[in-house]
């Protein structure tokens, strides 16, 4: 054990050797990597390809009546990827697939599924705005439709994560607008 002054002595040390680093001022962050951009022809090709989306077969959004789902939904859901595509290769998978693991799900007993739509998956030159990919969409659709026919409801998540690597996403949030714009409104019609 030690005496009271050894103690005392060692507590001091200690003290005096990270106090200073404590009163250290961090540097400020890094100035963000600028946005990458794509002419404004190349935009409009990007819209232009992306063809307007149709909804799927399913009738009826779920919504809520005196604090219930109505109509009745007992909600039994998962996150959902592609077994081999997690993350932002969700849309490399291809339809059958997808197809043959929504039906591994259903079976499971799952009705509802949670998507994780990543930015950079779907969206290309972040400095111009919501420039889809339309090979992407056109994927994500097909996803969506087979959901659907599946009898899923789905639950989407948008800009999962702050893009790490090459700039803070969230402290953006004209470009981060324009892209949950574009998603909401091309698939605010879909009722699965």
């Amino acid at each position: 054990m030690f005496a009271n002054g050894q103690v005392f002595g060692i507590l001091t040390l200690t003290l005096t050797l990270f106090l200073p680093l404590a009163q250290v001022t961090p540097p400020d962050p890094p100035a963000p990597l600028p946005l990458f951009t794509c002419e404004l022809e190349a935009v409009e090709a990007a819209l232009d390809a992306v063809p307007p989306y149709e909804p799927s077969q399913v009738e009826t959004f779920v919504s809520i009546e005196d604090g219930q789902f109505a109509p009745e939904f007992i909600v039994r859901g998962v996150n959902y990827y592609p077994a081999r595509h997690p993350w932002r290769r969700f849309l490399s998978a291809d339809l059958d697939t997808v197809r043959e693991e929504l039906t591994l799900l259903r079976s499971a007993g799952f009705n509802a599924l949670r998507l994780f739509l990543w930015h950079d998956a779907l969206f290309a030159c972040e400095g111009s705005g919501a420039v889809p990919q339309p090979d992407r969409f056109a994927r994500l659709d097909a996803m969506v439709h087979e959901a659907a026919a599946q009898g899923f409801r789905l639950i989407v998540t948008l800009n999962d994560l702050p893009d790490l690597d090459n700039f803070p996403l969230y402290s953006s949030p004209a470009h981060t607008d324009a892209q949950i714009e574009y998603i909401v409104s091309r698939y605010r019609d879909e009722a699965a």
